[in-house]
């Protein structure tokens, strides 16, 4: 007799990239490579590749959430992020939804501008964000750009950064991830700002690639991953930093074809790894870490049983050799 078995899940809201480098696609590939069953609810479908965005059709407002009632009434995901939302509609039909459920971590990557410089989101969603979804987020992961447009500032200096982080705390949100990848220097940082006062850094070497599209899906999925599965803010933010520069350096040579030298990155193979890091980021996900208890009618359901390539990387201690994406 088989004994009942479940997935830690967990949900991304977000648009669909035809490539497979960012976006829902990357959200899935990263949540599953770190243990966790992953949900989604797609807010929009591009048409786009390693050159840049060539399409976005919007999916309807009352579609995204029915897609979002669906999940939240069955599989009950320990945690959610957002990513791609491009219009006020979209954004105001997400906050309606989550509030009729019992709150969960919940990361908002403000996807305001893709790679290419495409324009994502309208003046109005912008303002919609703020007003609906940052009262809702455990975390906001903006880059620098993204940061100046929510603070309605230039930040140049350490003093504007966090006047800034302030500015965009008193929003509502209870911590937010001000990304530095888009700083011309040898060292990365992201800092942490919390409600209470707490602000950290998280330093990495510059990885020197062109193979970046991507990064702040994976970056803020892989921080899902961490708060799904039990793991704190800072432990998760941690985690989510770690993986995305393993990513980056396994990447950073690849080449897709002969007419362009622009990859997507999202999850890591194993062999990639060094024994430490391999220990330090998997050690986090795949040791039984127990959820949060749920009450009443929020126990976690057992998940469909599709997950099967999962359960053997998780037998046997890493990836599944016989695919790249995760």
């Amino acid at each position: 007799m088989h004994g009942n078995k479940n997935y830690i899940s967990a949900l991304t809201i977000a648009g669909s990239d035809s490539c497979g480098g960012a976006g829902i696609q990357a959200d899935i590939k990263t949540l599953s490579a770190l243990g966790c069953y992953a949900c989604s609810v797609v807010t929009a479908v591009t048409a786009q590749n390693t050159l840049g965005v060539q399409d976005v059709m919007t999916v309807p407002a009352d579609m995204v959430a029915k897609q979002l009632r669906a999940v939240l009434d069955d599989i009950r995901p320990m945690a959610v992020k957002s990513g791609m939302l491009d219009n006020e509609l979209t954004i105001a039909a997400i906050a309606d939804t989550l509030i009729d459920y019992p709150p969960m971590p919940f990361v908002v990557d403000p996807v305001m501008v893709s790679t290419s410089g495409r324009p994502l989101m309208t003046k109005k969603a912008v303002s919609a964000l703020v007003e609906r979804l940052l009262p809702l987020a455990t975390l906001l992961t903006p880059n620098l750009p993204e940061a100046e447009t929510l603070s309605c500032m230039t930040i140049s200096t350490d003093t504007d950064l966090r006047l800034a982080a302030r500015r965009i705390l008193d929003m509502g949100c209870q911590a937010v991830l001000i990304k530095g990848g888009h700083c011309d220097t040898t060292e990365k940082t992201d800092w942490l700002f919390t409600k209470d006062g707490a602000s950290i850094p998280y330093r990495s070497i510059s990885i020197d690639t062109v193979n970046s599209h991507g990064t702040g899906c994976t970056l803020s999925a892989a921080i899902t991953a961490g708060l799904a599965r039990g793991l704190t803010l800072t432990e998760a933010v941690s985690l989510g930093k770690r993986y995305i520069s393993q990513a980056l350096m396994a990447g950073k040579d690849i080449a897709i074809d002969t007419d362009t030298d622009l990859s997507t990155i999202s999850s890591i193979p194993k062999n990639s790894l060094s024994s430490h890091d391999h220990a330090a980021i998997y050690h986090s996900c795949y040791q039984p870490i127990h959820p949060p208890a749920r009450s009443g009618n929020g126990a976690q359901r057992r998940l469909p049983m599709d997950s099967t390539a999962y359960e053997r990387c998780h037998r046997r201690g890493g990836s599944d050799r016989r695919t790249r994406g995760g």
